[in-house]
C-alpha cells in the first residue's frame, strides 16, 4: 500500500507548468484587448470638450538674468496675543484637559510662590537696611 504522502508527491518535470503559463498569458492578452476596446477610450472626432490649442509664447522679464538682493524677512507679530490664536469649538478630551488645567494651576501657584519670595527677600533687605541704621543713631544719642 502506498501511504499518502506518496500518492500526492508529484515527479520533477522540465516541462511542468509551461501549458498553463500560455494559457494565462493568452487570457490576460484577451482581457487586454477587451479593455482597451472599450466605447469609452475610442477617440471621438468632434470631441467639443477638449480642443487642442495653441499655447501662448512664453514672456520672460528683461530683468530675469539680475539677481534679487532683496532679502525677504518674516513678518512677526507685534504682541503675544496675536502669536497666541486660540482655537474655538476644537474638542479636547476630557483628560487632557483636566492635565492642563492641573498645569496651568501648578504654573499659577509657582509663579505666586516666586512672587512672594521676592518679597519676602525684599522685605529682608529692608530689616538689615533698618539694622545698620538702628545701631548707629542709637550711638549718637
Amino acid at each position: 500500500m502506498e501511504s499518502a504522502s506518496e500518492s500526492t508527491r508529484r515527479f520533477e518535470r522540465s516541462t511542468r507548468g509551461k501549458k498553463m503559463a500560455t494559457l494565462v498569458d493568452r487570457e490576460t492578452e484577451e482581457a487586454d484587448e477587451v479593455f482597451w476596446k472599450q466605447d469609452y477610450f475610442k477617440e471621438v472626432d468632434g470631441d467639443q470638450e477638449f480642443e487642442e490649442t495653441e499655447a501662448d509664447e512664453d514672456v520672460v522679464d528683461d530683468d530675469f538674468d539680475n539677481p534679487e538682493n532683496e532679502v525677504v524677512e518674516p513678518i512677526e507679530p507685534e504682541n503675544e496675543k496675536e502669536k497666541k490664536v486660540k482655537k474655538k469649538n476644537v474638542y479636547l478630551d476630557p483628560l487632557s484637559r483636566k492635565a492642563q488645567q492641573q498645569q496651568k494651576r501648578k504654573s499659577v501657584r509657582e509663579q505666586k510662590v516666586k512672587q512672594d519670595d521676592k518679597e519676602k527677600e525684599k522685605e529682608k533687605e529692608k530689616e538689615k537696611e533698618n539694622d545698620e541704621y538702628t545701631p548707629a543713631t542709637q550711638a549718637c544719642s
